[in-house]
């Protein structure tokens, strides 16, 4: 296996963990220091029901749905998108031109993951004074790896780039 190959296997290793974080818990809800649900990166990108007492009668449990956040889907699909681009970078030659590529779908990633969190916080804090969002290891480890991959990718372009000159 050749260094090249490597960085890649390091870049795919990467988005596979951020996926897997996907299928994690992302953020827990609270009210009045009590958990009500937890979402995971899928559920709040693909949406999802949660079950909750009613507030009046504590024996009932009532549903709600939660609408996908566009956000979540975007960065799910390019985490999605950059595990397939860095199999095809293994097998390809052209290594440098992936690299780039990578690059620019984990920063876009990253700025998704951001935006989810702004998006998130203004939602719950406009409609519901009394819930508060707690945001998971899983969460913070997708947005730090997002950057580790498009630094790393572009490090990798660049010193592929003054090599060939």
């Amino acid at each position: 296996m050749g260094k090249e190959n490597l960085f890649s296997f390091v870049s795919l290793s990467l988005f596979i963990l951020i996926l897997i974080c996907f299928f994690l818990p992302f953020t827990s809800i609270t009210c009045a220091g009590e958990k009500v649900a937890t979402l995971t990166g899928t559920d709040l990108a693909f949406g999802t029901q949660i079950k909750y007492y009613d507030e009046t009668n504590f024996s009932a449990k009532k549903q709600r749905n939660i609408d996908p956040e566009w956000p979540a889907t975007l960065s799910f699909i390019l985490i999605s998108a950059g595990i397939l681009l860095t199999i095809f970078s293994i097998l390809s030659t052209k290594k440098s031109n992936f690299y780039i590529t990578l690059c620019i779908l984990s920063m876009l990633s990253f700025a998704f993951l951001l935006v989810l969190k702004f998006k998130l916080d203004s939602d719950v804090s406009n409609q519901y004074e009394a819930l508060k969002l707690k945001y998971e290891p899983a969460y913070w480890v997708s947005l730090i790896l997002s950057v580790f991959i498009s630094i790393f990718n572009f490090y990798l372009f660049v010193s592929k780039k003054s090599e060939v000159t």
